[in-house]
């Protein structure tokens, strides 16, 4: 576990920190199940999730959630018309994948705070930002330990950094799930930019988040990670996720 720099309890509010959210895919393995809605938008308890993720964001950081869109962008906008974000759009969104959105995100704002990064899909407990903000180093992904699946962005460890990510890694050697939430200090922001600008350079649109972790690993930087042990959480890309999400959160009780 990376040492322990600040109390969020202590310290709630940061104020120089960028809250970037991912959603402008068009969530084709649900989509038909959740008449074409884009995920973010889905429903968990009295809150959409990307209002629940907003929410939890105004809570620890003192600036306005980047959120990029683009497939069905307008609806987004509209149910955030009353909520103090910024908006960027990924106009390459259905030929594209996430890192993508990450790469306009960068592209729009120089960004020289630290960053909060994660998808439009993903809900959790807050307390996993908390534990995010009470690390240091350049890079910090949240991970939790577990029996992982083939579809999976799994996570190899050793002497507590990151070696290795990506969904085609040996689940039988490996000990942890990636959630899709990570964390760049700022003075690490312009590196895992150049990094990205190269993987899009390269005609790789399609590439995740995960890439670019792994590419930054293997240039011998150190990824630090923090396991969020209990903490509950789902991704949702398929109808069972969303399921899952559903009951998982149905008596889950909020921080206010």
């Amino acid at each position: 576990m990376p040492t322990v720099v600040v109390s969020a309890q202590q310290e709630m509010v940061q104020d120089k920190m960028q809250a970037i959210i991912l959603c402008a895919g068009m969530g084709t393995r649900i989509s038909k199940s959740i008449d074409y809605k884009p995920k973010c938008m889905l429903r968990i308890g009295e809150r959409t999730i990307i209002e629940h993720q907003i929410r939890i964001f105004k809570r620890y950081l003192n600036r306005p959630p980047m959120v990029v869109v683009g497939y069905k962008q307008d609806m987004i906008i509209e149910s955030l018309k009353s909520e103090d974000v910024e908006f960027v759009e990924n106009p390459e969104y259905a030929t594209t994948n996430i890192l993508t959105s990450l790469w306009y995100a960068f592209r729009e704002k120089e960004i020289q705070d630290t960053v909060m990064c994660l998808p439009g899909d993903l809900i959790f407990d807050d307390k996993i930002i908390m534990d995010l903000l009470e690390t240091e180093g350049e890079i910090t992904i949240a991970v939790q330990e577990k029996q992982c699946d083939d579809e999976a962005v799994k996570v190899q460890v050793d002497n507590n950094s990151v070696v290795s990510i990506g969904k085609d890694l040996d689940a039988k050697k490996t000990l942890f799930e990636f959630l899709g939430l990570f964390k760049i200090d700022k003075k690490f922001v312009p590196v895992v930019r150049n990094e990205i600008d190269k993987i899009i350079a390269s005609g790789k649109k399609n590439s995740y988040m995960f890439n670019v972790i792994q590419c930054i690993i293997d240039k011998g930087v150190k990824v630090g990670y923090v396991d969020i042990g209990e903490s509950p959480w789902e991704e949702v890309d398929y109808p069972e996720d969303y399921t899952r999400a559903k009951e998982k959160f149905k008596r889950f009780k909020w921080r206010n």
